[in-house]
């Protein structure tokens, strides 16, 4: 990697009308995005990314009731220049049907000047109601 910049976005919304609302549970999709390069930066106009490397994200779904969290699915994705490689090595979740739920993906890293690995964490939590309060987190090596 030339540039050792990365930034980081976190992007949590409600989903479209939810049916389970009224069962007592209400749905949220999150997006967290990583980007690295020179000038990484993420938050620009709709949650944009700019970064001249590449990317991983992972979108996912899940549901809370105001003391639990369901996943629901994950949807890993990724994006980067010719001489960049990424290869998704695993993804999963950690606490699932649970108060503090973590959801993960890592990915194995090469370009012309080494390899490494690089790993994307969301932790979600409820606070208060059906408010949902989560971070994220990338961890690169090599």
């Amino acid at each position: 990697m030339k540039n050792c910049e990365v930034g980081i976005g976190l992007e949590l919304s409600p989903a479209q009308a939810s049916p389970e609302l009224a069962a007592g549970w209400y749905t949220y999709t999150e997006t967290v995005t990583a980007c690295w390069g020179a000038g990484a930066y993420y938050g620009g106009k709709n949650g944009s990314f700019s970064c001249s490397e590449g990317y991983i994200q992972m979108t996912y779904q899940f549901a809370t009731n105001g003391s639990w969290l369901n996943k629901h699915w994950i949807d890993p994705n990724y994006g980067t220049s010719p001489t960049f490689s990424l290869t998704q090595t695993w993804q999963g979740t950690s606490g699932n049907n649970s108060s503090k739920m973590v959801v993960g993906v890592n990915w194995n890293w090469g370009d012309l000047l080494g390899s490494g690995t690089v790993e994307l964490r969301a932790t979600n939590w409820p606070c208060g109601g059906f408010n949902v309060c989560a971070s994220a987190k990338a961890y690169w090596h090599g």
